[in-house]
Order: C-alpha cells, then structure tokens, then sequence
C-alpha cells in the first residue's frame, strides 16, 4: 500500500527554469516537452512505448535562471511588496528553511517593517517576506546579512511583470527584432522578454518544432496592455497562462523529465519503475496523482484538471503556486474506491486460466454529488373552517318557533295573560327558563345551563316582591 501512494506535485520553481527550452502550449493545454537531440540518437533503434518520453540516465542540477528586468521596486508598484529568501543550492541538502526560524533570524539582526503574518513558507527551502513600502524591501534586498548566512533573496517575477499573448508577429523577426518593434501605450511598462511559440510537426516518422507567428511579450510594471502597436498596426494582448507541465519522470507536476530529481513512478501502474517498459493496459492502469484507474497523463485525470484551473488562477490574480493551489481543494476518493484500485492486479500477474474481462473506465468525477430532500414545514395553526363552524352554531341554535315568539314554546305549555303583577311576571320567567333547560330538542351549553339554574335557585329562594316594595316604599317615606 506505500508504495501506492500518490505523490504531492511540486509547486513551479520561481528562480530556475522549468526545461531547457520551455515550449508554451495554448491557454489550458498540456504541454509535452521536447526530447533532446542526444537522448533521440541513443534511443533512435530501440522501439519504445508511444507517447512516453525516452529515458535518462543521469541527474543535471539545477541551472540558474537569467531573470529579466528589474529587482526591486519602485514607487509607482502597488502593493504587496513580497521578497522571496532562499537558501543558497549548496546548503539545501538535509535541510528546512522554517518561518519561524527565519523570523527570529530578521528580528536578531534588526530587519523592521514586516507586516503582520508577513513571513510565509512557500516551499521546503524558501520563504515569503512581505513589506510595509517598496523602500522597506528594497533595503531588505541589499542587506548584507543575507550573504552572509548563505540566503538568496529576490522580488517574484509575477508581482512586478505581466505576460500576454501577441498573434501575428512576422516568423522571420528575432526575439530582439520583436522587442524593438514592439510599442506600448502610455501607462504600461515597455516589453522587456519575448519568447516565439512553437508548434510540433511531425512527418515521416521525424517530429520537429516548428516556429509559429504567435509570441508571448513580459511587460514591466503591474498593467497588461489590451493592445501594443507594430509597425502602425494594433494587435490584441491576451493574457497568457502558464502550461501544465507533467514529468514522465516522478509523475509530478512542475517540471519535466530532464530536469526531475525524483525517484522513477510509473505513469502507468504506479510502482517504483519507470515507464517505459511497463505493460500494464488502461483496463488496470493507476494513476498516482488521484488513484484512479487510468494512466497519469490521462487528459481525464481530475488532478489534471485541477493543476490548469491553478495555472489560470495564477495568471489572472499575479498571484504564487501556493496561494492559487489553497483556493483548490485536492483531489480525494473514499477508501473503497482506494482499496478496489489498489487490489486490481496487473494483466502479467492474472492466471491464464481466468480470462480477463476489461473494466470499464469511469469518466466521472471522484467528487460525489449528494442531493438532500426538501425540508418539511411544520404544521400551520388551524385556520377558519366555515364547515365546522357552521356544525357548531347549528348544535346550539334553537328549533324554529311560532310566528311572533322570540323563545320557543310547548304545544301544552300554559299561556299567561298580560297583567301588570310581579307575581306573573317572575313566574313567566321562571317557565320560560324552565322550559329552555328541560326540552329534549335543544341543546343548551353548560356554562349557559349553569347560570339559568343560579337564576332558578335565586327565584325559588327569593323572597316575595310585595315586602321588599312595600319596604322600599315605607324606606322613602321616613326620608321624606
């Protein structure tokens, strides 16, 4: 299981070249580098697997990079003004240049003016330093204690450049012809690099990079120009990014094979070997950067996908490989897809006797989609139901009653005649409430029911009407 585990892809070297001749792709294309004329001759008779490059036999170093322009800035760059330290090549062996370290290291020797979370790891042997001005930095940048302890400092080159695309420029100009006649408009910095683009051309059997009327211009300063002037021409700038790059070599990005100082990955079953002589089918490839089953340099490859949406970010925000690559998350699988990709074996290693049937490549997406379902409200209050209201009005209304009676009354119900008498008028009363609480054909509520039977008790112990208006009136006369 170690030795399936996929390597961490190395972030583009700031300071050093990529290849030796760096041939640049169209935007969001992945760039196949060159063979060199040696390694054709040598491998000219021998017959290797297609689309995998010839094989090294030796490690060059690095080789330093002629960086265009100026280093340092000046008062017209806007900031952030970041300086990138290094330790020098012969000191990075076996070692880690760690920010806490080195910013003990500037607060020892008296380096000021560094913003807050200002000091940045940016690599194994490099740190990102950012400044409060230009002058601060500047001054950084010709401080003789960086000699001293061996550190490397310079200005990143995206920060204070920008690179476009330029069509149409004549094949026949040299680099130099094209910076010379080359015009910017007011506002803009002058072009300080030009690099041809070239295309491959193969026939007959001989590949050959061809060169094509297509140029890529670095401007100085920090504004790319929409159009520059050739000539009284005006041609279009398109911003220009930078190439996905894959080494046949570690299957890493960053780099290619010439320049890999990595230990061989097969790009197509994942073991320590190299490629070349690797027969494993894509039925049961493994890829390394994202574990999946296709080869390492599988256009379908999302880690693929997600290195050139890096390389875009990077072009359009000026910003490192480090910062574009946080805005990314990794590519990930659960850990049974792992463990399926992982106990696949290869085609040389299955029995004859079982036939192998092919497995079927998945063109899709590790990432998995999960749809939830549509969350439930909870129940509403009961509203206004005119069908339960009128149920319930119709319980407690009264039977219809004779034309000219506002109460119902019995058939054998006695009659009363209308006398001026207390008496009659309090025994009236008492029938009707009687009457409404013993008819069997309503329905009286009880809280109802309740206060006629108060009102019946209080009747039935009531005294007679004549003595209290006989004393009233014997009360009103002794006041009088």
């Amino acid at each position: 299981m170690t030795s399936k585990k996929p390597p961490d892809p190395d972030p583009p070297d700031e300071l050093f070249d990529l290849s030796p001749v760096l041939t640049v792709s169209l935007p969001h294309a992945t760039e196949i580098p060159p063979q060199d004329p040696a390694m054709e001759t040598e491998n000219a008779n021998r017959k290797r697997v297609a689309g995998s490059p010839p094989a090294i036999s030796n490690i060059p170093p690095k080789i330093p990079k002629n960086l265009p322009g100026r280093m340092i800035y000046t008062k017209m760059d806007n900031p952030p003004y970041i300086v990138h330290v290094s330790l020098k090549h012969e000191q990075t062996s076996g070692t880690v240049l760690q920010p806490i370290k080195f910013g003990m290291f500037l607060t020892t020797n008296n380096v000021n003016n560094i913003r807050l979370d200002g000091i940045k790891r940016i690599g194994r042997n490099r740190v990102s330093v950012e400044f409060k001005s230009h002058q601060d930095a500047n001054s950084f940048l010709n401080n003789p204690i960086l000699a001293k302890h061996n550190y490397i400092a310079a200005i990143p080159q995206f920060n204070i450049t920008r690179m476009g695309i330029v069509r149409d420029i004549p094949i026949e100009w040299s680099e130099d012809e094209v910076i010379q006649n080359i015009q910017v408009p007011e506002g803009c910095g002058p072009v300080i690099k030009a690099r041809r683009m070239s295309r491959k051309v193969t026939s007959s059997g001989i590949t050959e990079w061809k060169p094509t009327q297509t140029v890529v211009l670095t401007f100085d300063g920090q504004v790319l120009p929409k159009r520059v002037i050739s000539f009284y021409s005006s041609l279009p700038v398109e911003r220009y990014t930078y190439p996905t790059i894959l080494c046949y070599h570690c299957c890493r990005f960053g780099h290619t094979r010439t320049l890999c100082r990595s230990k061989p990955r097969c790009y197509k079953c994942g073991e320590n070997h190299p490629g070349d002589g690797c027969d494993v089918t894509k039925e049961f490839s493994f890829c390394v950067s994202c574990t999946g089953n296709h080869f390492a340099n599988d256009s379908a490859c999302p880690e693929l996908g997600r290195q050139k949406s890096i390389k875009a970010l990077m072009s359009e925000k000026s910003i490192s490989y480090v910062e574009a690559s946080r805005v990314f998350p990794p590519v990930s699988r659960s850990y049974a897809d792992v463990s399926k990709s992982s106990s696949r074996k290869p085609v040389n290693m299955i029995p004859q006797s079982q036939p192998s049937s092919p497995i079927p490549v998945s063109q899709k997406s590790y990432r998995k989609t999960v749809f939830l379902k549509p969350k439930t409200h909870a129940p509403l209050s009961p509203g206004y139901n005119r069908q339960a209201h009128q149920e319930l009005t119709s319980n407690y209304s009264f039977s219809p009653s004779r034309r000219g009676c506002a109460l119902p009354t019995e058939g054998d119900a006695p009659t009363y005649r209308q006398e001026n008498n207390s008496t009659k008028i309090l025994q009236l009363i008492t029938d009707m409430l009687m009457s409404v609480l013993c008819s069997p054909n309503q329905s009286v509520p009880d809280h109802v029911a309740s206060k006629i039977t108060s009102i019946l008790n209080y009747i039935h112990d009531a005294p007679s009407l004549e003595s209290p208006t006989m004393e009233r009136e014997e009360y009103y006369s002794q006041k009088a």
